[in-house]
């Protein structure tokens, strides 16, 4: 696997139609507009113009038409499913952002909480990580290093007395403790696929599918849980992963059709994920299988033609055939 870095433009307008112009000029400059299958974009609503304008001044050239030309950033959808969770315990993750600003302030107080977390027994080493607000993943890693460390920050509630005149009624309650352990068990499986869909020295297209799978495993064992918190978060994560992928004629199928191409799982692995996902809807299940079974069969016989009218060979052509 090769990575490159192919050009960088500077953008005069952020426009939908004028980042489209400039693209489409990449495009041509570097002759792949008889390659082009996909562009990978993220939910921005002026990347849908990009991708209408592309289409339209290059709808001859693009692989089946264009059909499946938009390919919305798989990593991007999981970052805005987390981050509408994210306002559902925003208090709680101020409590313990403040807290751990506390800590940070000062060597003293830094060096006092070391104390606390030895007279605590806390085994947990290295540094309370703070946070970037705007990045959630680095909340994520706040919180569930923070957790860690729990006990030794009520330990020095208990026996720091400037912690009280400096936070007051803002260090964190129980319930905020609470809130913080159900959104790291929760959000653990977005960081882990996030991480994973965001991989640069690997193929990513082939996880896309794997990865919604996996998050989805995840939301329906959370409406299960014990905890009210947790079985609150799966269903206000499973509201947000519905918009995006409740209704596979809102996907683009590329990502069934990668899962159909790799030898380890072929078409019989999208029907069983298929109905694990429509487990009541049979008839879903049977449509959104034909249709990849389609598509497939339409990306060979384009693909072989194009081979065929690069060696101007007719007679080489050899379309699918089901039998």
């Amino acid at each position: 696997l090769h990575k490159r870095i192919l050009n960088f433009r500077v953008m005069d307008s952020h426009k939908g139609k004028e980042i489209g112009k400039v693209v489409e000029s990449c495009i041509l400059n570097w002759g792949l507009e008889d390659k082009l299958s996909c562009i990978t974009v993220d939910n921005a609503s002026s990347n849908d113009v990009v991708v209408a304008y592309l289409k339209e001044h290059l709808i001859d050239k693009l692989v089946l038409g264009g059909e499946f030309f938009h390919m919305r950033c798989a990593a991007h959808i999981l970052n805005l499913i987390v981050n509408d969770g994210l306002d559902m315990v925003k208090n709680s993750i101020n409590s313990i952002r403040g807290v751990i600003l506390y800590v940070r302030s000062s060597s003293k107080r830094s060096k006092l909480f070391d104390d606390f977390v030895l007279k605590s027994k806390v085994s947990c080493k290295g540094s309370r990580a703070r946070d970037v607000p705007t990045w959630w993943n680095s909340t994520y890693i706040m919180l569930d290093k923070a957790l860690k460390f729990e006990k030794a920050f009520k330990r020095m509630k208990q026996e720091d007395p400037q912690i009280e005149k400096d936070l007051k009624d803002k260090f964190p309650s129980q319930k905020d403790w609470d809130n913080a352990r159900a959104l790291s068990l929760c959000f653990k499986q977005f960081f882990d696929a996030t991480k994973r869909m965001s991989g640069t020295l690997y193929v990513t297209a082939n996880m896309h599918y794997h990865e919604i799978l996996g998050v989805l495993t995840s939301l329906l064992e959370w409406k299960q849980d014990m905890d009210p918190n947790i079985v609150s978060m799966g269903d206000q994560r499973r509201k947000k992963f519905d918009k995006y992928y409740g209704d596979f004629g809102k996907t683009n199928v590329m990502v069934l059709v990668v899962v159909a191409l790799d030898p380890r799982y072929k078409m019989s692995f999208v029907k069983f994920s298929l109905k694990k996902i429509f487990p009541l809807d049979e008839k879903k299940v049977e449509d959104i299988y034909n249709d990849v079974y389609d598509v497939l069969k339409r990306l060979y016989n384009h693909y072989d033609n194009v081979s065929t009218k690069a060696k101007d060979d007719s007679s080489s052509s050899s379309h699918w055939k089901d039998d």
